[in-house]
């Protein structure tokens, strides 16, 4: 019995370490796929090896940071119109299709979502322990963990640029340790609209922008930003739908060699609404950095 409990603790602190993976990295590979131009025309696979450095808050809200290296992995098979990828820990696993006439491209992808406990966070599955600060802050308040993200998405092109809308769905658990409230799962959603400009300076270099806007539903306010019962440093907060953050991203690209790329990412999110107004925020200002090497073949 005592060997059975400790291995289904084992089971839980791996899944939480999966769940803590960053939703923004996925976002910034997105985003630098664009520049990365490492797709060869026609049918069958094309790969892609990373490695990267990354930075960006330990969780939402929070005015701490982390940085840390990390290796990645794409793998894409095209038929057609249709690409197969796997992309870890960056897109996740999806399809996407393009249609050739309007340029409608749709995207259905699954990933690793979110984690954010009172003792520590994530770092690419692995978890790290907060700064004394936070803890104090945090105790008392649920684990929150959306174990993987479903997304739909749609781009179309446009004269300057690429406007894409995207639909997130985020089932997410709140486990609150404390006795009279039960352990929920809230069945979450994101909306979010994007325009991406892309701009060739040479035939090396190329730079661009992405501006973005985030609503969110009850039960993704809920499960994230409410604080259901108060506790020693956090008053309760009841956080309902709305706006959820504005963001402005640029980047650039460099192509090294023909299978060599280099990139350059920063995002600044600004948090809105009740995303902003609840206790866990500590800096409504949100900051991603990634520079990524990749070799394609």
């Amino acid at each position: 019995m005592h060997t059975q409990s400790k291995n289904n603790q084992h089971r839980n602190s791996l899944w939480n370490q999966m769940a803590g993976t960053k939703p923004s990295i996925l976002m910034a590979a997105l985003v630098l796929l664009l520049g990365a131009g490492v797709a060869t025309a026609g049918e069958g696979w094309d790969f892609t090896v990373d490695a990267a450095a990354y930075a960006e808050n330990t969780y939402v809200g929070s005015d701490e940071y982390y940085a840390t290296p990390f290796p990645a992995i794409r793998a894409a098979h095209r038929a057609g119109n249709t690409t197969w990828f796997v992309s870890l820990p960056l897109e996740g696993v999806g399809v996407s299709h393009r249609n050739p006439k309007s340029g409608l491209t749709s995207s259905l992808a699954m990933n690793f979502g979110g984690f954010r406990s009172p003792e520590e966070y994530s770092v690419i599955g692995f978890p790290v322990k907060h700064s004394d600060r936070v803890r104090t802050l945090l105790a008392g308040s649920p684990e929150v963990s959306t174990p993987v993200v479903l997304e739909a998405k749609v781009e179309y092109p446009l004269p300057f640029g690429l406007l894409g809308v995207a639909l997130g769905y985020h089932p997410t658990s709140t486990k609150s340790g404390q006795a009279g409230i039960a352990d929920q799962v809230r069945h979450g959603f994101l909306l979010s609209m994007q325009y991406t400009t892309f701009v060739p300076v040479t035939r090396r270099i190329a730079v661009g922008s992405v501006l973005g806007f985030e609503v969110m539903d009850g039960s993704y306010a809920e499960a994230w930003f409410s604080v259901s019962q108060e506790t020693e440093q956090l008053a309760g907060f009841d956080a309902e739908a709305g706006t959820h953050d504005a963001q402005a991203t640029l980047f650039a690209s460099f192509q090294v060699a023909m299978n060599v790329n280099l990139s350059l990412f920063y995002r600044n999110t600004l948090l809105l609404g009740d995303a902003a107004d609840c206790p866990f925020t500590l800096d409504q200002r949100q900051q991603s950095f990634l520079l990524r090497t990749s070799y394609s073949f």
